[in-house]
């Protein structure tokens, strides 16, 4: 097709028999000439005209459904508007969703499209092309609704005659009720968000409450399954296969994908609550509610503040959703790894939170910066970090001098903050007492050691103008590998 429109764009007829190409694909040469409009809409035309087709079928119709979009009011029609976008179009894209996607008006519905549209392919085209919309053009199109397509947690659910209605808790503040009518199927299916936590009440007020019985997440999957089995061969619903497959990642998620951190897990909720408050709402009195005290991660916002928590993650970088995965989990200590998104859901930020358990909660013990694939990391994040503008120290002159010579020696061997945090930690752990550059120089090879980088004891005795023999017997009360101490070949 390609070929075709090179030849019809330099005056030659196309030699193939594109009408008969064009009925055995329909949908995959309607999808690639949409796609190629916005480089050379005349060869498009053109072509589609030498085919016996409309020139330009989906113009008007996306502009129908941009003034349509524009003029509802209501949250749960502009869900309805975005899906119903994307109703048999498979995995890929329609030639209808493609020109939404290259429309000059259309960046408010194309971000409603992708906020809605289903996992993986699909999804990925979007965001794609959400990406190479927004290089040019300042500020973001937000949908109007958040849908938390990683780890929403179920609030409630209740049936009420044959509706049965689900409460999600999308993000602290955040909700989206789920209303189906179910018989034989699914008829009808409506997505409200809710933006406010003070609306929920008036969203799920009732004038029949003696006729609403409440349901757990297993009654709701099993209600569901039922009415979809009950359906048969017969199809779907409109409604059901616009927002079916929102349902459907509620209730049943595919196995394959790792679980989020917030499903089943009441204290692991509680804990990305406040934390998400710390970020969010900009609420620093929790800090001392996450953070273990003396832990590595309690060092780190000591020696710089709150910045310790939204410069790793990326918040004052573009960041707009946190991806949280558990990585392991025992009973007393995890690891989440959260991943920092764009609003187009571009990875940004990697970082692992080591967790630890006590007094019946989940704290946050250690920060480790990722990098992304390849090592990669965004700049300002790793400059922050580490290098020529790292963030300053808050309270250097307070931290005992074996401490400040120790930041002041692994600031200028590269390592980033949060490695001088857990630096740092690792000798409080140990309550090393000595002369300052005796014990700022065993942390440092001890600490060098476990990051496995080579380092030669007679260096960084010299840099810190220590006693061999002293940085030796306080290496006994430090962890590291059991090789001997290395010395520069003289």
């Amino acid at each position: 097709m390609r070929r075709a429109l090179d030849l019809i764009a330099g005056g030659e007829p196309p030699g193939a028999d594109l009408s008969a190409l064009r009925a055995q694909y329909p949908g995959w040469i309607d999808a690639v000439l949409e796609d190629e409009r916005a480089g050379r809409p005349a060869a498009v035309a053109a072509l589609r005209e030498r085919m016996g087709l409309d020139p330009d079928p989906w113009t008007e119709m996306i502009e129908r459904a941009i003034a349509l979009y524009r003029s509802a009011r209501d949250p749960a029609d502009r869900v309805r508007i975005a899906a119903g976008l994307l109703v048999g179009d498979g995995e890929g894209l329609s030639a209808l969703t493609i020109a939404l996607c290259h429309h000059p008006e259309g960046g408010p519905l194309l971000a409603a499209v992708h906020a809605v549209a289903p996992t993986k392919e699909q999804r990925r085209m979007l965001s794609g092309y959400l990406v190479r919309r927004r290089r040019g053009t300042p500020g973001l199109d937000d949908p109007g609704f958040h849908l938390n397509r990683d780890s929403p947690a179920f609030d409630r659910g209740f049936l009420e005659g044959d509706e049965l209605a689900m409460v999600f808790r999308e993000y602290p503040g955040r909700y989206s009720v789920f209303a189906m009518q179910l018989g034989e199927g699914v008829a009808d299916v409506v997505i409200r968000p809710v933006p406010r936590e003070d609306l929920l009440a008036e969203v799920l007020r009732t004038e029949r409450p003696d006729m609403r019985r409440a349901l757990s997440l297993d009654d709701c999957r099993a209600l569901l399954a039922s009415a979809v089995a009950a359906q048969g061969p017969r199809a779907a619903s409109e409604g059901w296969r616009a927002l079916g497959h929102l349902v459907e990642e509620r209730l049943f998620p595919c196995p394959d994908e790792a679980p989020g951190f917030v499903i089943g897990e009441a204290d692991a909720r509680l804990f990305l609550d406040r934390f998400a408050r710390i970020l969010v709402e900009g609420d620093r009195g929790l800090l001392g509610e996450i953070v273990f005290p003396g832990s590595a991660a309690e060092i780190l916002l000591d020696l710089v503040g709150p910045q310790g928590l939204t410069v790793p993650l990326g918040v004052e970088a573009g960041v707009s959703r946190l991806e949280v995965v558990i990585e392991t989990t025992r009973s007393h200590d995890a690891t989440a790894i959260l991943v920092g998104r764009s609003p187009s859901d571009e990875p940004l930020t990697c970082t692992r939170f080591r967790l630890c358990a006590a007094r019946g909660m989940w704290w946050l013990h250690e920060i480790e910066v990722l990098g992304l694939r390849d090592d990669r990391l965004l700049r300002s994040i790793w400059e922050a970090m580490s290098g020529p503008r790292h963030l300053p120290l808050q309270l250097f002159d307070e931290l005992s001098e074996a401490e400040q010579e120790l930041v002041v020696g692994l600031i200028d061997d590269g390592y980033r903050l949060d490695e001088v945090a857990a630096a740092l930690h690792l000798g409080r752990s140990a309550g090393l007492e000595g002369a300052p550059g005796d014990v700022a120089a065993a942390c440092h090879l001890s600490w060098a050691r476990l990051c496995g980088e080579p380092v030669f004891t007679d260096h960084m005795i010299d840099r810190y103008g220590a006693e061999a023999e002293a940085v030796s017997l306080l290496l006994e009360e430090l962890p590291g590998p059991p090789e001997p101490l290395q010395f520069a070949a003289t």
